[in-house]
């Protein structure tokens, strides 16, 4: 019972270590960057969409939503079959949607916990599409 413990909390912290790191990474980057989407109205425009979605987006979205909104996931937690963030076209898809739910309504994911400067980040890539 002790090995089963000691290394699923090693897991954890693990899996903690690489999150804060990312987000300490991420950070770093958009002060570098800003923003960085082409040719969008509002938008510092140092590097693409694309590259935005690569060096951060994404991240945010596996940080705070694909642990329900995968189609690869088991437990969805209530979460709508179908409502899937696996790509970046499936948040495309649906990113009127995420707008409303993460930024206006501030009701995703339903136990809060995202960073207010993830949120402003978010926000500032939702301005660029």
């Amino acid at each position: 019972m002790n090995l089963v413990n000691n290394s699923f909390t090693r897991n954890i912290t693990r899996s903690y270590r690489i999150t804060e790191f990312f987000r300490f990474f991420m950070f770093i980057i958009m002060l570098t960057t800003f923003c960085g989407c082409e040719d969008k109205v509002g938008c510092d425009n140092d590097i693409t969409a694309d590259e935005f979605w690569d060096t951060w987006i994404h991240g945010f979205f596996l940080s705070y939503c694909t642990g329900c909104h995968s189609s690869g996931t088991t437990n969805r937690f209530g979460a709508p079959e179908g409502v899937d963030f696996d790509s970046q076209d499936d948040v495309y898809f649906w990113l009127e949607r995420i707008d409303i739910r993460v930024v206006q309504e501030e009701s995703m994911p339903p136990g809060g916990g995202v960073l207010e400067e993830d949120i402003e980040r978010f926000q500032l890539w939702l301005e660029c599409h």
